[in-house]
């Protein structure tokens, strides 16, 4: 019986330690601390975003998606651009947005009260008309970054290849 009981004391005892101690490997600060999350042991976050996500169609990006490189890649089935909507222009806000193996022109469109403002070199101006998008050829590897660094308006950060100034829907 001793043999048993023992090894059924320890098992208990490693449960309870075990329930006490996830408890600690994180702690939530509050609303405006630097460390909202703060891991204080090695973890794994399962179902954590990647780093990109592909699309063939028309997308409409989210605030959850920032910092996510969005890659457009294939044809579509229908004939004709593929859109990627911009969500409404909110400070912080960084989208990539790269022509994959494509055959399709790629617009990049703000909400209607938006604006995008880019380099002179590159485009005709430096601000597009609020609801003005960035359109490109879809040659493979054009992209553009931009970034919401005040309030209506995304700046780009970085572009590679030719983005022409494609009006408004």
């Amino acid at each position: 019986m001793k043999r048993f009981l023992i090894p059924l004391i320890a098992i208990v005892f490693l449960l309870f330690a075990v329930e006490g101690y996830a408890v600690d490997l994180f702690s939530v600060g509050e609303s405006g601390d630097d460390n909202l999350l703060k891991i204080t042991q090695t973890a794994i976050i399962e179902g954590a975003r990647g780093d990109y996500q592909v699309i063939a169609t028309n997308d409409t990006l989210t605030a959850i998606e920032s910092g996510i490189v969005t890659i457009v890649q294939g044809a579509k089935v229908t004939p004709g651009p593929v859109e990627v909507q911009l969500p409404a222009a909110s400070l912080g806000l960084r989208y990539t947005i790269v022509a994959g193996a494509t055959t399709e022109t790629i617009e990049v469109q703000p909400q209607d009260a938006d604006t995008i403002v880019y380099p002179e070199v590159t485009l005709e101006g430096s601000r597009l008309l609020a609801g003005y998008e960035l359109d490109s050829p879809g040659e493979t590897a054009d992209s553009v970054t931009l970034i919401c660094g005040a309030a209506n308006t995304w700046f780009v950060e970085s572009m590679k290849g030719v983005w022409t100034n494609g009006g408004s829907d």
